[in-house]
Parts: C-alpha cells; structure tokens; sequence
C-alpha cells in the first residue's frame, strides 16, 4: 500500500476525529444519541422550525437515521411533528424539549462560541506550525469546561 497522505491532510483528519470524540463524549454526559443531540442542535440553527430531511442534509445524516431520533425524542416528549405541505412536516420543540434545550444544548452552543473564539483560525490553516496546538489545546479546554458544566 503506497497511498501517502500530506502532514496537513493526517492532521485535518486527527483533529476531526478528536472533535468527532469530543462530540460523543458530551452527548453521552448529557444522555442524548449523537443524532438526537444533532437533531435538537438543528432546531437552534433554524430557529425552530426544520423537517427531517433539511436535519439530514444539513448534518450529512441518513434520513433513516435522523427518523428513528425523531421518533425517539418524540416519545420522550421533547419534539412533536406539525403537518407541513404535502408528506412533509415540521420538527417542533415542546414545552420539555425547549427546557431541555435550554439546559444541555445551549451551554454547548455558548461553549463553542467561546472556544471558537478562543482559537484563531488562522493558527489552524494547513502550513501553520501552531496549528495542532492551538486547535487542540482549544478543543482540550472545550472539554474541561464540559467537564466542569455538568459535575453534579
């Protein structure tokens, strides 16, 4: 096998299976499935409204698999589907899921704002030196404060 990969190339990829990592990790500290947490994530994005194929589009999910989450969180009472044109229909918070939303999903968001924030993107462009150690000592710090937000 000769395939050889560039430095910048290994290190994209490293990096996004440690945010790919960090991701799961959270969602199991919060007690969602990582296409639950995507779902409720998208409804933010959108400002709550989204239907399950514009959630798979977005996330580059199967609409398999983002149908069975809905129907997961559906049970759980966190979303309900509102008819929309057609087959279609709308994914929508309920009053728990908003709750919900508000206690694990946004933290998350402000935590990554300020980790983003925190990192310079420009340390983190392929030929930069600094790149690995600012991005992951960026991501390192988004986990400590994931830790601390939700000991109990």
């Amino acid at each position: 096998m000769n395939h050889i990969l560039s430095e910048d190339l290994k290190e994209n990829n490293r990096l996004y299976r440690e945010m790919d990592g960090l991701y799961h990790e959270l969602c199991v500290k919060i007690g969602l499935s990582d296409s639950a947490f995507l779902i409720l994530y998208s409804i933010v994005e959108t400002e709550g409204k989204c239907s399950q194929k514009e959630i798979a589009d977005r996330c580059c999910i199967s609409r398999k698999t983002i149908n069975s989450s809905v129907k997961n969180l559906e049970a759980k009472e966190y979303i309900m589907l509102e008819k929309r044109k057609g087959r279609d229909k709308y994914i929508v918070l309920t009053e728990r899921g908003e709750k919900l939303i508000k206690e694990k999903i946004i933290p998350i968001m402000e935590m990554e704002e300020r980790t983003f924030l925190e990192m310079d993107i420009r340390n983190c462009m392929p030929g930069n030196c600094q790149r690995e150690k600012r991005c992951s000592g960026s991501m390192k710090n988004m986990w400590k404060c994931s830790e601390k937000m939700w000991e109990a």
